[in-house]
């Protein structure tokens, strides 16, 4: 009886073992992946803003007008995946989503990101789209 009952209990430790790792442990797995992501965003805008470094160094400190300049002559090899814009020295990426953009911002420094369609920030490049 008593080898009964300790069974019993190990396979109970054993199942709540399990439910546990694969709640905490899907949790970080899409952190992961999430920050992976943004990691990668940031390195690539890196390279763009070391190349538009590079051309107003080489060009009186002329900043470059588009990103398709950076890549015609040569200062890029190949444009980074995504929507890169540039403009007015600041180089942003859309496409991501609610969650990398919350990071982004806040791996940029942001603590407080407003939604982009709050009124109130007029153009703001640091906001998120809400989610669907």
């Amino acid at each position: 009886m008593f080898s009964l009952i300790i069974t019993i209990i190990s396979i109970l430790l054993v199942a709540v073992l399990a439910i546990a790792s694969i709640y905490f442990g899907g949790t970080a797995w899409n952190q992961g992946g999430t920050k992976a992501a943004v990691t990668q965003y940031f390195n690539e805008g890196q390279q763009i803003a070391a190349a538009a470094t590079l051309y107003r160094a080489e060009n009186g400190g002329r900043n470059p007008e588009s990103i398709q300049v950076l890549l015609d002559n040569n200062y890029l090899r190949v444009l980074p995946e995504g929507q890169w814009e540039f403009g007015n020295e600041i180089i942003t990426r859309g496409s991501l989503n609610y969650d990398q953009c919350l990071l982004a911002n806040q791996m940029a420094g942001y603590e407080d990101v407003p939604m982009c369609d709050d009124p109130g920030i007029s153009g703001s490049v640091r906001c998120c789209e809400v989610p669907e």
